[in-house]
């Protein structure tokens, strides 16, 4: 990039976290994309301009997004890539050109959902509240809420939350929609719950 382009782009982020709340340190980040309270951008990653971050959520170093609507309180490790060119196997190229008026399906992910790194996500897969997906996997379907992911292509490994139970009073929870000060008072109490039970074990 051009010395005197990044000193400008630095400086137009710069002006945008102030206004916005956010924490974007790279200069590949279009800051025509929407970016939720404290979102957090890292340095060389893309973001292209029709992508949603919600709240708090966080892309490690490296990544691409395009395409997609992340939740609240997600966490995106590096290289990953999201919504990368999908190229056409059933046609009669599957070069681009041969993709006329196509319109790109986009990714969503849901809300407090960990992404490992080198993961790729590919076009209209959807990932539910609390899910994993693990390092290096590539993932081509649908992925549960709480649900933990892994491989090439990526299959269900197991849920996150072993009891349906405490999953169902999870999702109807949604404690990434509260204040950050309740997050931090509902988690304390948490905490200490757990380590009720370690004692009496």
């Amino acid at each position: 990039m051009n010395p005197a382009v990044a000193f400008y782009k630095k400086l137009k982020i710069k002006t945008f976290n102030k206004h916005n709340r956010t924490e974007i340190r790279s200069l590949y980040a279009n800051l025509e994309a929407k970016y939720g309270k404290s979102a957090r951008i890292d340095e060389n990653t893309f973001i292209s301009a029709d992508v949603i971050i919600g709240d708090y959520s966080y892309v490690n170093a490296n990544s691409r997004l395009q395409h997609c609507d992340v939740g609240k309180y997600c966490s995106i490790s590096s290289n990953v890539n999201i919504n990368p060119y999908n190229h056409n196997m059933k046609g009669l190229t599957t070069h681009p050109v041969g993709d006329v008026d196509r319109k790109i399906k986009r990714v969503v992910i849901g809300n407090d959902v960990l992404i490992s790194l080198n993961v790729t996500i590919l076009e209209s897969v959807q990932i539910g509240d609390g899910a994993v997906i693990g390092a290096g996997a590539v993932v081509t379907h649908d992925v549960g809420k709480y649900e933990i992911w892994g491989g090439v292509p990526a299959k269900f490994i197991r849920y996150r939350v072993l009891e349906e139970s405490k999953r169902k009073a999870l999702s109807e929870l949604k404690w990434w929609d509260d204040e950050p000060e309740r997050i931090k008072e509902l988690l304390r109490k948490y905490r200490e719950t757990l380590n009720e039970i370690e004692r009496e074990l």
